[in-house]
Formats: structure tokens, C-alpha cells, sequence
């Protein structure tokens, strides 16, 4: 037999041989008694176990909460630097742009200068004789004026 069988067998005839042989039945109690702890002092170690998670379950929510404090901290302050680096980066685009207004306008007063100049260099030419009125121009790709 294996031991499976056994056992099977055993947990169906056991109950039946304890009651009809009360000897029997008390080498079984007092070997269960060696084997096992008193009940006292099973509950001694129960309650123990009990405090023990009970300790353990405050610091988890002790250390819970502080985490939960530092991530708010932490998001505030991102919030915060985020914030700070938005205006900043509105500041600077807006900086960028009144500077780049400011160029394009030099830029197209010296566009209008060189285009003036051009025209006087072309005038002279023309004048003199030194060559044809446009023939400044046509390198840009400029009309005749």
C-alpha cells in the first residue's frame, strides 16, 4: 500500500477505534500534548505575533504618510519650478521677439540705404558713361527702376 492509502484508511477507522478504546485515545491525547504547546502558551505567542504586526502595520503608515508628505513637498515644488521656467521662457520669447523686430527693422533701413546707394552708384554711371542704367540691379535680381 502507499502511503496515501494509509492514510485514507486511517482517517476513516480512527475516529471509530478512539471511541471504542478509551486507552487508545489517551496515548494519542498525550502524545499530541508532548508534541504540541500548551494552550496558554500558544496564546502567549499568538498575541506576541499579534503586537508584533500591529507595530509593524503603524510604522508602514507612519513611513506612508511621510512619503506621501515628501512626494507633495517634491510636487510642489515642481510646480513651482515649472511655473518659474514657463514665465521665464515667455520672458525670453518675448525678448526674442522685440529683439528680432528690432533687427529686421536696421535690417530694412540698411536694405533701403544699400538700394539708395545703388541707385546714386547707377545714376554716376549713367552719367559718365561707365556703364549701362540696371546693370547694378540685375545681379539681385532687382526691377529697372
Amino acid at each position: 500500500m502507499r502511503k496515501e492509502e494509509v492514510l485514507r484508511i486511517v482517517n476513516e477507522i480512527l475516529p471509530q477505534i478512539l471511541e471504542e478504546h478509551p486507552e487508545l485515545r489517551n496515548t494519542v491525547e498525550r502524545i499530541v500534548r508532548e508534541k504540541t504547546l500548551p494552550r496558554d502558551e500558544a496564546e502567549a505567542r499568538f498575541e506576541r505575533m499579534l503586537e508584533h504586526l500591529e507595530r509593524l502595520y503603524r510604522e508602514i503608515v507612519r513611513l506612508r504618510e511621510e512619503s506621501e508628505k515628501r512626494w507633495a513637498e517634491w510636487q510642489k515644488r515642481w510646480e513651482e519650478s515649472k511655473a518659474e521656467s514657463e514665465k521665464r521662457w515667455a520672458e525670453l520669447k518675448k525678448e526674442g521677439e522685440k529683439r528680432w523686430a528690432e533687427l529686421k527693422v536696421e535690417s530694412d533701413r540698411r536694405w533701403e540705404e544699400l538700394k539708395k546707394e545703388i541707385h546714386r552708384v547707377e545714376a554716376l554711371g549713367a552719367r559718365w558713361g561707365i556703364f549701362p542704367p540696371g546693370c547694378a540691379r540685375k545681379p539681385f535680381g532687382w526691377p529697372k527702376s
